[in-house]
């Protein structure tokens, strides 16, 4: 099927493009018309870029167009014998966009020479269908205090300011996010494996180019619901450029509160003043235990460099490294590390929504090679990179996280830790490689093939051989030494094929057609051993070939004959046998523009091939027959569902006046389900493997008996219900009221459905072993969600010296939930004598494997009557669909329970119940009404002299409002409040020295949280009574100690400072 899939996409997209096709997302176009002094169109004109090998004849109406344009800052000509030669400066070109640039030629009888223009881009653009924001290479040179694409990102209007990385109230998430990232057109997959992260690791050299989609997008972007990024990255110049910049953070604390080793936080346990406590020795190892670091004596380094330039006269290339090596901000296992941002890679600077990992260093960079192959065919053969090691915090079933490594985890007790202990090391890695071919066909069609492989790796190691009870000090609080086994395995590799065909086919329509077709290869692995015996085990692997019976063979025959036959259980080598789903996608995008009018309609087909099979009952887990990660091997099991959808995508945008337009856009969006909900399977134990055949080992088909308790397993039976579904629909406007002041405006709504979160139960209730464990299934709670809001933006282009953009959104986001919270499963007497069920098993001599044992006639007439009476009681039932319901007096207090739908393969006699909850929409966790920011720039030029020239001042400002949370007032029902809001300035000064010369150096200071805003994140009934936000007067610990939470309780970090120099060439 996958194969005649793909063979159609292909043919299709050969034969339209004989006629048509795609307009593609890194590159855009320019238009225009020549026109002479009368105003008359002038055919024949020849229109260049300047230092590129592109260009365009006009036709009779003077018109001309050049497609395929890589972002950026050109110079353009035009030139007719007989006419003056017209140059126009500064054409800036975005990705999506149109470019107007006409052209004005005067007779060379009338006036000789050449003229020279500059090109300005227009504040308002006419073509914008939907809500878009292009921050351009000149726009990150002038925030240089803002270092990391995720910084940048959430500063524009929709985006989230508290570092979660959230567009419009949409999900971050630790599974599928709803925000996709594209580099140069090459998708970053999100959305593979619990332990992988949104990758971000673009250094901002590297950038050319960024845009932030968070309204809607065109139907060539999928697998995303509220946004998309896409960042076009440098190519190589002609000419051999650098850049060099390096920063400096000073010593000096950087947390709030007293020095750690004084903190409140430990209610007085730390007793510097006592000998006998500072000079205790731990008797295993003979070193101080309580032991004082100079953790505030630590300074942090950051240096990011790039080079460009020529290889030879068709070949270029371009490379970016960034190295962060941070001063850890509390005692650690390491002196430094660098910030992350929640739930995604790469490193950040400063902010909220962030986790510091304890590493020696990060290190991120990427490449590029440009390759013009001829007139008409470029290549471009680009690299990313990121990867640092850590720590392992990885054991999240071993309590408190206890002993992992020195820290202020587990209440404190971890300060003191020896720096050799804990769960090992831990190695990240994420890695891009990728090969855009384009060739333009004619002056009007071209397309574009991308080649990409992207791959997320994270290993162990130093793992210790068995996990320790927590060592203490003498007073029994402190942790001194520890030993853990916890390790995460994880190997995801994406490799994607992109095709894309675009065709002017007239002046009034630009259209796309293009296919992209995903391969997975994933496999993921989670150990965690929290006491001698206790074990938990989380895996993404492949399955093996599902068992089918033959007609007329029993099911218990047939796994007998399987384990006979060597067929047996999961050994711990297939733990790393990946899964390869199948993703697809194919889509047509008509851009139409008439008259200033311009109307985006597309439509998208995506489908997901799961690639695997999946068990035809959820609750065979906690059954006597399959329960276990051995025996539920042997399970039956049907394909996986291959979810699919047609997205249909429309904006519209119209001009008013020559400076104000209006948009509106409407479309549905399609998420792949989260790979770890769809494939995963949790084990647990408390007990050590058994050798089953006593022969002295631990055989293969042993391995993980014990493992008997499963608390969640992959949902791929119902695969539809894991896909994530939305449709949004938007209005705005724009106007440039005054000079380069321009205003904008957007009301937007949301609406998501089958939103997947938490997960709903599903148990086996057995005759004779009574109600099983529950097993964890996604897809059986959903949740829906509702965004809405206005957006407003006001923005100065940079002139007179200074500019600013501010941007301000209220919002409210709702979110209910509905689905089976329980499920429970019995058989009756035709499923006990049909050879499905049994309850005891036999032991294969060879290899340890349990052997499904037979019911004898009497056993399958007891249980049968057992499992009769709890179904059908007293006889009372009820006309349902499918047949006959009954109520069940003996059990589940006489509620109905109704016979199983589906015909499993070669499962009668199945009965459900169902326990169904929900909640009312109320405000989501993450709802936060009021955002805003403001970003300003004073720039000086060389002219104002040695000591006020070249002088450049950044402002950053943001306003995040509080979340909702619920306030019981005394004696009352609980009800909706906001919790408080926060704010934050950041401040950056920059002197350029010579800056009319070849090399460039600038120095710079920058301080961030500038007035040391001290906002407590605290919320709650004492906050809504009393304004609250520290703990009660009366309250005995901060009456004892001070005030335990003076560390943890505020929002934004304290003000820090940076020192550092650039320098260009």
């Amino acid at each position: 099927m996958t194969r005649k899939l793909l063979f159609y996409a292909a043919g299709l997209v050969l034969t339209l493009a004989l006629f048509a096709s795609a307009f593609a997302g890194t590159t855009g176009k320019i238009t225009g018309v020549v026109k002479d002094n009368q105003g008359k169109p002038l055919p024949g004109v020849s229109v260049v870029i300047e230092g590129t090998r592109r260009g365009a004849i006009t036709d009779a109406d003077g018109y001309y167009l050049i497609i395929s344009v890589d972002p950026g800052r050109y110079t353009m000509g035009a030139s007719l014998i007989g006419y003056s030669t017209e140059r126009k400066t500064d054409v800036v070109v975005a990705s999506d966009l149109t470019t107007t640039v006409d052209f004005k030629l005067v007779e060379q009888a009338l006036q000789m020479g050449e003229v020279t223009v500059t090109a300005e881009r227009p504040p308002v653009e006419p073509d914008k269908t939907s809500t878009q924001y292009v921050v351009s290479e000149q726009d990150i040179k002038n925030l240089p205090i803002v270092r990391d694409i995720a910084r940048i990102i959430e500063l524009t209007p929709g985006a989230s300011l508290d570092g979660s990385g959230r567009f419009r109230g949409g999900d971050n998430g630790g599974g599928a996010q709803d925000v996709t990232f594209y580099v140069d057109g090459v998708r970053l997959v999100n959305n593979t494996s619990r332990g992988g992260s949104q990758f971000q690791g673009i250094n901002r050299t590297a950038v050319q180019e960024v845009t932030v989609q968070t309204g809607g997008f065109n139907a060539e972007y999928g697998n995303a619901q509220s946004g998309v990024i896409n960042i076009v990255t440098k190519d190589g110049t002609k000419a051999y450029h650098g850049n060099v910049e390096y920063r400096y953070t000073p010593v000096g604390k950087k947390h709030w509160g007293q020095n750690i080793y004084d903190s409140p936080e430990h209610r007085g346990r730390v007793k510097w003043s006592d000998p006998n406590w500072v000079n205790e020795v731990d008797p295993l190892t003979g070193r101080k235990v309580h032991e004082r670091t100079n953790y505030t004596g630590i300074g942090g380094h950051y240096a990011e460099g790039s080079l460009e330039g020529p290889i030879s006269n068709r070949a270029s290339f371009f490379v970016s490294g960034r190295f962060t090596r941070q001063a850890n901000p509390l005692p650690g296992m390491d002196k430094y590390g660098f910030s992350t941002v929640a739930g995604r890679s790469g490193a950040s600077e400063g902010g909220s929504g962030e986790a510091f990992a304890v590493s020696p260093y990060q290190l991120q960079g990427s490449g590029k090679l440009t390759f013009e192959v001829s007139q008409n065919v470029r290549m471009k053969v680009g690299a990313l990179f990121a990867g640092y090691t850590a720590y392992s915090q990885v054991a999240g079933r071993i309590g408190g996280f206890a002993g992992l490594a020195r820290n202020m985890n587990d209440s404190g007790r971890n300060l003191f830790l020896q720096l050799d202990s804990g769960a090992g090391k831990m190695s990240y890695q994420d890695d891009a490689e990728y090969l855009i071919w384009t060739h333009t066909l004619n002056p009007k069609t071209f397309y574009e093939v991308k080649l990409s492989r992207y791959a997320t790796t994270i290993d162990t190691s130093d793992i210790p051989a068995t996990t320790t009870s927590p060592r203490k000090d003498k007073d029994g609080w402190f942790t001194i030494a520890r030993d853990v086994v916890a390790w995460q395995l994880l190997n995801s590799r994406t490799y994607n094929m992109k095709v894309d065909l675009s065709s002017q086919v007239s002046k009034s329509h630009f259209l796309k057609i293009g296919f992209d077709v995903s391969k997975y290869s994933v496999w993921e692995t989670w150990f965690e051993w929290p006491t001698s015996l206790e074990r938990w085990i989380r895996f993404v692997a492949k399955k093996e070939d599902a068992p089918r019976p033959t007609p007329g063979q029993s099911y218990i025959d047939l796994v007998q004959n399987r384990i006979k036959s060597g067929q047996g259980p999961l050994g711990r080598d297939a733990l790393g046998t990946p899964v390869k789903p199948l993703q697809m996608a194919f889509y047509v995008q008509d851009k139409m523009e008439f008259e200033g009018m311009v109307v985006n309609l597309g439509m998208r087909y995506d489908r997901f091939n799961v690639n695997e099979d999946q068990l035809n009952i959820r609750a065979f887990p906690s059954s006597p027959m399959y329960t276990g990660m051995t025996r539920i091997r042997q399970a039956p099991r049907v394909p996986g569902k291959s979810p699919q959808q047609w997205s249909p995508r429309v904006g519209i945008s119209h001009p008013i006046t020559a400076s104000s337009t209006i948009h509106f856009f409407y479309g549905r969006f399609f998420q792949v389900p989260d790979f770890w909900n769809a494939y995963v399977e949790t084990w647990s134990s408390n007990k050590a493997d058994q050798d089953l055949n006593k022969n002295g080992r631990i055989d293969p088909a042993e391995e993980f008996n014990a493992s008997a308790n499963c608390d969640q397993f992959g949902d791929l039976a119902e695969t539809e219900k894991l896909v994530e579904r939305t449709s949004a629909f938007e209005a705005g406007a724009d106007w440039n009221f005054y000079k380069d002041y321009t205003g904008g405006i957007v009301t937007y709504y949301k609406s998501a459905n089958n939103q997947v979160a938490g997960a709903g139960w599903s148990n086996w209730t057995d005759p004779v072993k009574g109600v099983g464990n529950f097993v964890r299934y996604p897809s059986q709670w959903k949740i829906f969600q509702d965004s809405k809001g206005i957006e407003l933006s006001l923005r100065k282009g940079f002139s007179n010296y200074f500019s600013f953009r501010i941007s301000y959104t209220l919002g409210w986001e709702t979110q209910g939930r509905e689905g089976k919270v329980f499920t429970y499963l019995l058989p009756d007497s035709t499923y006990v004598a049909s050879g499905n069920y049994w309850l005891n098993f036999d032991i294969d001599p060879a290899t340890g494997a349990e052997i499904p044992r037979k019911l004898t006639t009497k056993e399958m007439q007891d249980i049968g009557k057992l499992a009769n009476d709890r179904i059908y009681g007293t006889g009372q039932r009820t006309a349902v669909r499918g047949g006959q319901g009954y109520y069940t007096p003996n059990l589940f207090g006489g509620e109905l329970v109704t016979p199983v739908q589906q015909d499993p393969v070669n499962q009668p006699g199945l009965w459900i119940y169902n326990i169904n909850l929900g909640s009312p929409p109320g405000p989501k966790g993450g709802d936060r009404r009021n955002q805003g920011s403001v970003q300003f720039l004073l720039a000086t030029p060389g002219k104002f002299g040695p000591v006020l020239g070249d002088i450049r001042m950044n402002v950053v400002y943001k306003l995040v409002g509080g979340t909702a949370y619920t306030f019981v007032p005394p004696g009352q029902p609980g009800r909706q409040q906001q919790g408080p809001s926060y704010s934050v300035a950041d401040i950056g000064f920059e002197k350029a020295f010579g800056s009319s010369r070849k090399v460039v150096p600038v120095f710079f200071l920058e301080v961030t949280n500038l007035f040391n805003d001290q906002q407590a994140a605290s919320s709650g009934n004492d906050y809504a009574r009393w304004g609250l936000q520290a703990p009660r007067p009366d309250d005995k610990d901060f009456i004892n100690y001070g005030d335990p939470a003076g560390r943890t309780r505020f929002f934004a970090a304290p003000r820090q400072m940076y020192l550092g120099f650039r320098v260009g060439f």
